[in-house]
């Protein structure tokens, strides 16, 4: 995970122009069920980079190519899940939570969720990780999350995974590296490709799950520990609205 600067405005983001990002690996450099994915030699050995930003000078910043960016530090997969003897470092996603003036970065891995405290960007703090729900099955890097209140909902492509529900207030008052366990899990559906959320009305849309012929399965997620399935809208419903 890449924490940069982006001229003139600084913010954190997911996105890089750097030499070793996939299309679905935003940790770099991965291994295990993956290790035949193209890689740069150069990029294979890189360690956490954290406690200094590295200005981008003549075309790069560090080992990695930019344009305009400042790298303000990159936290290697293994360093993400804390060391695990599984050795996979790949992950696909990346969603934020704020509360009281500090900031979070929820990871999306293939062995599970890492929280990262991001409030100093130069200085990234990985506070844990909430193991992925099917350990039986590691061929699929694909995990989504989003969130409502102080809710982390977590998806993913695995047979039977369901939907974990985190407390994010519960990253408050880490201090050390934390494995995590879920609060809730929804069961109403297995697989899933995607999750939208409305926090207006509290409800969740899950997209391409094995359920509802793939269309959108609706979850009532006003009480977040007590998520229930609240409908369908079958494929056939969206195609026909995409038709007007």
């Amino acid at each position: 995970m890449k924490i940069l600067k982006l001229f003139p405005l600084i913010s954190i983001s997911k996105l890089a122009y750097s030499q070793n990002d996939g299309a679905n690996n935003l940790c770099g450099p991965g291994s295990g069920v993956f290790e035949n994915r193209p890689r740069l030699p150069e990029m294979m050995d890189l360690e956490s980079i954290v406690g200094d930003e590295i200005e981008c000078e003549d075309g790069k910043a560090g080992d990695y190519l930019c344009k305009n960016i400042a790298l303000q530090s990159y936290i290697t997969g293994e360093d993400l899940h804390g060391g695990l003897s599984y050795g996979f470092n790949d992950c696909n996603d990346l969603w934020g939570w704020s509360k009281d003036g500090r900031d979070f970065a929820l990871v999306g891995m293939i062995v599970g969720t890492s929280f990262v405290e991001v409030t100093d960007p130069i200085n990234p703090v990985v506070l844990g990780l909430l193991l992925t729900e099917n350990t039986t099955d590691w061929r699929n890097i694909w995990k989504d999350i989003k969130t409502y209140d102080h809710y982390a909902f977590i998806g993913s492509e695995v047979p039977d995974y369901g939907m974990q529900i985190f407390d994010l207030d519960r990253l408050l008052d880490v201090t050390t590296f934390t494995n995590f366990t879920k609060d809730a899990h929804y069961v109403d559906f297995g697989s899933s490709h995607n999750i939208f959320i409305n926090e207006d009305t509290a409800w969740a849309y899950v997209v391409g799950s094995d359920t509802c012929d793939g269309g959108l399965h609706f979850v009532n997620i006003s009480n977040p520990l007590n998520a229930t399935f609240g409908g369908c809208c079958w494929r056939k419903c969206i195609e026909r609205k995409r038709k007007g």
